[in-house]
């Protein structure tokens, strides 16, 4: 058969499955354009891409398009170069298969997709492979002259995986990283400040659906942006929306505008500690709550909440059950109790008997917005930090202030908080106040999970 006949044929082929010449050797903005109308946010990465640029960062709030050009990118590359590798990573099996290779299978017409897997093979010398985080082994030993490395989520990426990508791009290949900037104590964010990424800052609020309500499918929307100011701000001076200027809290940072969290605004109790300060009256539920101390472990802390004054709060150095609960009952003696709740994780755990009218809590339990919050204990804090406390007691407000400056929200998948021994170690202590406080205004203020108990 003639060499031009087989060419023909094969052409003919290629097409009839879906791949098309014209798509072989393009740049990569007519390559888009063929399949979605870029916003002014992704032809800023398509700007890059072309300008050659080879370690490109995106940060960026929800449901911005990131994972949209990533994917197209993905199958751009692979057509682009032959050789080429194409290897895209993220945490979780889930975060590979579902979210940029879900945008890879929606725009990819041709042949070398397996069935279920994150592959594409075409031939011996040009493939994309998607591998999560927990498969290491999987990045040795892969070099190409063209190599195009996307890392997705990558706040949730471990150092040595950014290694192994490094080590595979050594040769001259391009790095996209793409996440949700949420944790600052993340290789991510070392990477962000190292100086050597193309930096893309990607806010919600300069997305199409929300400056013109272009109605793009799939996309953040006003009434999700809505929903996370009156959830997540409050009156402030740093950024205007419907109308109104909100405060960048920690969450409205990372979430909605794309940015890092500041360290002041690491705290989410930032507006709580303002208003500690603020008198008001002691009107409503009267919860007695009681985070007790291990053995040798600083201390049992009692607290009395009434409405959003905080009445009492005792510090003692008592780790036996019949102490701690002779200091419970000398409590509610003085105040009367509507509720009494109590940590029963650890030496809490023998509180059942002792105080058989209370409530157990354990802060390590799922939440009850499970699809917001890793735990009870996280969800707990958050709703402390909505609620305005009056704190008389000088030293309480001082050591609350402490104790809520420390509890630094994380802010991935689901929120969760900073873990107690890592508070331990900035301030020398256990935030045993906080906990007790935070208990006794999640029973005050949570629909009566406890009265289902």
């Amino acid at each position: 058969m003639a060499e031009n006949e087989l060419i023909s044929i094969l052409e003919r082929e290629l097409s009839r499955r879906g791949v098309r010449s014209s798509e072989a050797n393009i740049p990569f903005s007519e390559f888009v354009s063929k399949h979605i109308t870029p916003t002014a946010q992704q032809k800023e990465l398509i700007c890059a891409i072309e300008r050659g640029d080879k370690r490109i960062m995106v940060c960026a709030g929800h449901g911005v398009g990131k994972s949209a050009i990533a994917g197209l990118l993905a199958i751009w590359y692979l057509r682009q170069h032959d050789p080429a590798l194409v290897l895209t990573t993220a945490p979780t099996a889930k975060q590979v298969s579902d979210v940029l290779w879900g945008e890879i299978r929606k725009h990819y017409r041709g042949p070398g997709m397996a069935p279920r897997a994150p592959l594409i093979r075409l031939g011996h010398n040009r493939q994309a492979i998607g591998i999560t985080v927990s498969q290491p082994e999987a990045l040795q030993g892969r070099h190409c002259p063209n190599t195009l490395v996307i890392i997705d989520e990558a706040t949730g990426v471990p150092g040595e995986i950014w290694d192994a990508c490094e080590s595979i791009v050594a040769g001259g290949g391009i790095m996209v990283a793409l996440t949700n900037p949420t944790d600052t104590s993340s290789r991510c964010k070392r990477e962000w400040d190292s100086g050597r990424w193309t930096r893309l800052v990607w806010s919600c609020l300069d997305h199409p659906n929300i400056t013109e309500d272009a109605g793009i499918p799939g996309a953040v929307t006003p009434e999700w942006v809505a929903t996370m100011f009156e959830a997540w701000s409050h009156d402030g001076e740093d950024v205007v929306w419907a109308g109104k200027t909100w405060a960048a809290t920690p969450v409205i940072q990372a979430r909605v505008l794309g940015m890092w969290p500041s360290s002041d605004a690491g705290c989410v109790f930032a507006a709580a500690i303002a208003a500690m300060d603020a008198p008001k009256e002691a009107i409503g539920t009267k919860v007695v709550a009681v985070d007790p101390a291990g053995y040798g472990e600083d201390h049992t802390a009692i607290v009395v909440l009434i409405g959003d004054v905080l009445v009492e709060h005792e510090l003692i150095s008592e780790s036996s059950l019949s102490g701690i609960t002779a200091a419970v009952n000398a409590v509610i003696d003085k105040y009367g109790a509507d509720v009494v709740v109590y940590d029963a994780v650890g030496l809490g755990h023998g509180l059942r008997d002792m105080l058989p009218n209370a409530v157990p809590y354990i802060g390590n339990q799922r939440a009850i917005d499970s699809r917001t919050y890793a735990n009870r204990r996280a969800e707990s804090y958050v709703n402390l930090s909505r609620r305005r406390i009056y704190v008389p007691d000088r030293y309480a407000r001082q050591r609350l202030t402490e104790e809520m400056r420390a509890a630094t929200l994380k802010i991935g998948s689901k929120l969760s908080l900073t873990e107690k021994a890592d508070v331990r170690k900035h301030i020398g202590r256990s935030p045993d106040l906080l906990d007790a406080l935070a208990m006794a205004a999640d029973a005050a203020t949570v629909k009566p999970w406890w009265a289902e108990l």
